[in-house]
């Protein structure tokens, strides 16, 4: 899941989350799968996934010790993700 995020691979996310891939597992980095597309700066994805699947999660919710949605898009070079999330 996080190389299909990564890569912008919508036809492979969709696959994945189809067969039951889980949004919340993270990698090396420590990083989800959505976080890995914000930090891509990959709005197009963010988008479908936000409006299917995780459109019920706050924008801003993190768990101790790490940033938010907002805060990660928010340090990033590119900013199509923080403008969406803003919306």
């Amino acid at each position: 899941m996080h190389v299909a995020c990564f890569e912008q691979n919508l036809d492979a996310v969709n696959l994945l989350l189809e067969e039951g891939a889980d949004l919340e597992k993270r990698h090396n980095d420590k990083l989800t799968p959505v976080q890995e597309m914000i930090r891509c700066d990959h709005v197009d994805l963010l988008s479908c996934l936000y409006k299917d699947y995780i459109k019920d999660a706050k924008r801003d919710v993190k768990s101790a010790g790490e940033f938010g949605p907002i805060h990660l898009a928010s340090g990033q070079a590119g900013t199509l993700c923080l403008k969406y999330l803003l919306d």
